[in-house]
């Protein structure tokens, strides 16, 4: 019986004497692993318990689970792959911190030292900063710094030249993940941790979308952990977060590396990631710039193509920023469109602070921005009315004055083309 007073609610001794006895059946051939696993995650079956098990039921399995590399080959076999879902799952755990979650601190510092030695997931876990501590048992630790080790063992698992079959774990890991992720959300809704975890999973799903987008394009998946990385961005505790504009960056390279103009759904999708990276208030307006900017390391890191690059920031600035600019005219009652207008303004003057010459995308815009700056009709004739043209608030065209002041000081040669 279990019981969800926290941790697994079991013993360490009585877990331990499990343990080795499912290893003595196992090494002496009564059972198979298929049984062994039955009787791991039971009263769920293997293809179902991590969408729908709770916390106690995890954390038996996976101090279970730990205690059983060494007696079947299962888990360590080929590439890794169930060896690093299991680390994934046991460290992306929101119940993995806390005095009552030792037993699963401890079952993950043994997954970690397993994948160490692995002779194909070694080179996920090089000696890095970014990882230092993540193989020992220790309960303090929080889920954001988790997830950073998380971040950093796929990066390298999904780029590393050490070990290229590592890429196969990766992807295992980040489909164990994604199909985990509903259950674990709802695990942390209402709690303490529903901020910090939403930021947590943002950061991962952002990792896997970016680094795995070759393989992950040909799946039903992409599409959908785009949409969620937008989703659990938008939350309050993940906008708070100093891991934001990462996972943003992350983001639009992911779309970038998938893009296409005909797919409605991806279209939706950009509308959507830009919707919460520049239209809403946010200090990280200028992030989709530096996630799209040719000179940025990460994407020749990442393989995406120079021209996947160009035909993204393109589509942004001719049709999504345009489109914004234009409507502000005749959508002054709409504080979104207000709100949408002064965003983009705020993004086109960090673009042209660090556009260098390649300034053709303003000269397409300038129309669309003379039309929206147009100011109030003047009444001809003492007591006549003025013309009914519709025109912006006040607010929103000092904002494009602004904006244009800004792209004509960095980019004075501007004048001569209007």
């Amino acid at each position: 019986m279990v019981s969800t007073a926290g941790g697994s609610g079991v013993g360490r001794a009585v877990i331990e004497t499990s343990a080795r006895s499912i290893a003595l059946l196992l090494r002496a051939g009564v059972w198979g692993w298929g049984k062994a696993e039955a009787a791991i995650v039971a009263p769920h079956t293997p293809a179902t318990f991590w969408r729908g098990a709770g916390a106690p039921y995890r954390a038996l399995a996976l101090r279970l689970y730990a205690r059983l590399l060494d007696a079947t080959p299962v888990l360590y076999a080929g590439v890794g792959a169930p060896l690093l879902k299991l680390w994934t799952l046991a460290t992306m755990d929101p119940s993995g911190g806390g005095a009552a979650a030792r037993g699963l601190a401890r079952a993950r510092a043994r997954l970690t030292r397993a994948a160490k030695r692995h002779a194909v997931l070694f080179a996920a876990f090089p000696s890095s900063e970014a990882l230092r501590g993540c193989e020992r048992s220790d309960v303090t630790t929080t889920i954001m710094v988790r997830a950073g080790w998380v971040c950093e063992a796929l990066r390298h698992a999904a780029t590393t030249s050490a070990a290229p079959q590592a890429r196969v774990a990766a992807i295992a890991a980040a489909n164990a993940f994604w199909d985990a992720l509903p259950a674990l959300e709802a695990e942390a809704r209402g709690t303490s941790a529903e901020g910090s975890f939403a930021a947590a999973s943002a950061m991962v799903l952002s990792t896997c979308a970016s680094h795995l987008a070759e393989a992950l394009k040909t799946t039903p998946t992409m599409v959908p952990m785009v949409r969620k990385i937008v989703q659990l961005s938008s939350t309050r505790g993940a906008r708070g977060c100093e891991t934001r504009a990462s996972t943003l960056t992350r983001l639009f390279l992911a779309i970038a590396a998938v893009f296409d103009a005909r797919d409605a759904i991806m279209l939706t999708t950009l509308v959507a990631a830009l919707h919460e990276a520049v239209e809403r208030p946010s200090d990280d307006v200028d992030v989709i710039w530096r996630a799209l900017d040719k000179r940025d390391a990460l994407q020749a890191e990442l393989g995406i193509s120079s021209e996947k690059i160009a035909a993204l920031k393109e589509y942004i600035l001719i049709q999504c920023a345009k489109r914004s600019i234009e409507r502000v005219r005749y959508s002054a009652a709409s504080a979104s469109a207000m709100q949408s207008a002064k965003g983009w303004c705020h993004a086109l003057a960090s673009l042209a602070k660090t556009a260098g010459d390649d300034i053709e995308w303003f000269t397409t815009l300038m129309p669309a921005f003379l039309d929206a700056m147009q100011p109030p009709a003047v009444p001809v004739g003492k007591g006549a009315a003025p013309p009914p043209i519709s025109i912006a608030p006040g607010g929103t065209r000092a904002a494009m004055f602004a904006t244009l002041a800004d792209v004509v000081k960095h980019h004075p040669n501007l004048i001569a083309n209007v």
